[in-house]
């Protein structure tokens, strides 16, 4: 049975002005699980991932790490239980050098230089940074920021990594790269990963578990579960993956299958599999009923984007 990583019980949190951010949050995350944390706009998103490593407290113990609050816990044996990579990368790089950034934390620890700098290098190769460490972070992209921003986490080795965004402002071979890193760090270190992001098409890869977020936990399930709950996603202005909603559309052109595909992969190995049994034809329905359904299903998409 696996361990709990974090234990989250009424969680309220309150902004300074007096505005409520978290209302009686309840979540358990398990040791080496992928968890994305989903939520409209101003949901709290953030400010729960600020209470979970710790930068936010609350008056009451609401947030436990491997059965310890995180309120008791000094700032490196927090650093070593949990790290964050904010959406900004600017929030945390704020040494002259990328060395110096990624090495911040380490060196924060207690580890001797040799340590360190082994620390340093493996991070950095891990992201495709092993050329940059003299650089000045602010004269990077925004993608490589972010690359150095998630190297300077790494670098502490934490038992949980939390990410805000991961993918915002990454061309899609960084992006690749980014998923596959942390499928790798979760598959070979049973590190715990959460996310937050509106990036949909990438939550098949990035979650076991969904948790919809709306100041308080809406609702909770596999990304097949949550995906396929279209009131759910309405009501919390949130939208499903491209090949769902491609395969919406199939649908009503009389394609049929058990389950509808949440990636370009799940889906290709449907439209195969579905081709095989049938040889090698696919057979659509394309009436006029069917016709206006897709038109619609159309044209709520471009309303939503």
């Amino acid at each position: 049975m696996k361990k709990e990583a974090i234990c989250i019980s009424k969680l309220e949190y309150s902004y300074p002005d007096g505005k409520k951010a978290l209302n009686n949050v309840n979540m358990k995350i398990f040791e080496g699980e992928k968890v994305t944390i989903m939520g409209p706009n101003g949901a709290g998103k953030t400010t729960l991932l600020l209470n979970i490593n710790g930068t936010v407290k609350t008056p009451s113990p609401s947030v436990s790490i491997f059965d310890k609050s995180i309120s008791s816990m000094d700032i490196v044996e927090r650093i070593q239980n949990v790290g964050v990579v904010f959406e900004d990368p600017d929030d945390q790089l704020f040494m002259p050098t990328v060395y110096d950034d990624v090495a911040f934390g380490p060196a924060n620890m207690g580890l001797d230089k040799d340590e360190v700098d082994k620390r340093v290098k493996n991070a950095l190769l891990r992201v495709g940074m092993e050329d940059f460490e003299q650089y000045v972070p602010h004269h990077l992209s925004s993608g490589q920021k972010k690359k150095v921003a998630l190297a300077a986490v790494l670098s502490m080795e934490p038992k949980i990594i939390v990410l805000d965004e991961p993918t915002a402002n990454l061309d899609p071979r960084s992006k690749s790269e980014l998923i596959n890193l942390l499928e790798k760090l979760n598959q070979d270190k049973q590190t715990t990963i959460i996310t937050v992001t509106h990036d949909v098409n990438t939550i098949s890869r990035l979650a076991d578990r969904i948790y919809v977020l709306n100041q308080t936990v809406v609702a909770e399930g596999t990304p097949y579960e949550i995906f396929s709950d279209k009131e759910l996603l309405a009501a919390q202005n949130l939208e499903s993956p491209d090949t769902l909603q491609l395969f919406y559309m199939l649908a009503h052109l009389g394609y049929s299958c058990n389950q509808h595909p949440l990636s370009v992969n799940e889906a290709a190995e449907n439209l195969i599999c579905t081709m095989q049994q049938n040889n090698n034809l696919i057979q659509l329905n394309m009436n006029s009923s069917a016709y206006e359904n897709i038109k619609e299903l159309t044209k709520l998409q471009t309303d939503n984007d």
